[in-house]
């Protein structure tokens, strides 16, 4: 499964349908074609309400992760 942050709990396809966002926008977040640091704050906040965290650690936990993983 594609992730945006290490402990990610629902699919990449939820994330999507729950967010409203397209799936190819968050693939394209995932491999590092778009920056997170560039991710809208509205769509942090919907990610974080659908993994159920608070949208602060959410967009640090995905800020670490993808400098791991493109490092």
């Amino acid at each position: 499964m594609r992730k945006l942050y290490k402990e990610q709990k629902n699919t990449l396809y939820k994330l999507a349908k729950e967010t409203g966002v397209s799936y190819s926008t968050l693939y394209n977040y995932i491999n590092g074609r778009t920056q997170i640091d560039s991710m809208p704050f509205w769509l942090v906040v919907a990610i974080a309400n659908v993994e159920k965290i608070d949208a602060g650690v959410l967009y640090e936990k995905m800020i670490d992760y993808n400098t791991l993983k493109f490092a």
